[in-house]
């Protein structure tokens, strides 16, 4: 899966919507799992109106894949280390249709979660940090409801299990 660079390098609808994002997120996540330790995003802003592969376009407007590097920014910080997931050692979810990624910075001792929900629907979830069930105290969330030039909001979760929304990439900070 993933775009059809033959058809989708010019294509301004499909740039605007969640698929970008989520295919990059998906990947970032599972190839973290595999040793990746390194990604970059080749074309950072379209800077031709017929390109469409920017994390920006044309007019300087982020992108949902601008948004969802940005969710991807808080585990990759210079003093972050992955963690092993248990029971989901390749991060995969839903197989396949679901990826994640967890890390801790090593100064500040916060463990974020990055989740991505490819599903065309919502999906609950509960994660448990050293056998114990964890409420994160934040929650930054990417779907097709927010709005990429607005930066994105941040929300207290409701309790140790939550709803991922549909098509969304989201990060949990505990």
């Amino acid at each position: 899966w993933g775009p059809d660079l033959a058809t989708r390098a010019g294509d301004q609808q499909y740039a605007a919507t969640m698929d970008p994002a989520l295919h990059a997120a998906t990947v970032v996540a599972l190839g973290a799992a595999l040793g990746l330790d390194r990604s970059h995003n080749a074309i950072f802003y379209d800077f031709f109106p017929v390109i469409a592969l920017g994390l920006i376009d044309n007019s300087g407007t982020p992108r949902p894949l601008y948004r969802a590097y940005e969710l991807m920014a808080k585990l990759v910080t210079e003093s972050a280390e992955r963690l092993t997931i248990t029971g989901l050692p390749d991060g995969r979810l839903d197989a396949g249709m679901g990826a994640a990624l967890v890390a801790r910075d090593t100064q500040s001792g916060v463990v974020r979660v990055l989740l991505v929900n490819r599903n065309a629907d919502a999906r609950t979830v509960k994660i448990t940090l050293d056998g114990v069930e964890s409420t994160p105290g934040q929650l930054s969330v990417l779907d097709a409801s927010a709005d990429p030039a607005d930066s994105l909001p941040t929300m207290q979760a409701p309790g140790a299990t939550f709803t991922l929304p549909a098509r969304s990439v989201t990060v949990a900070e505990f």
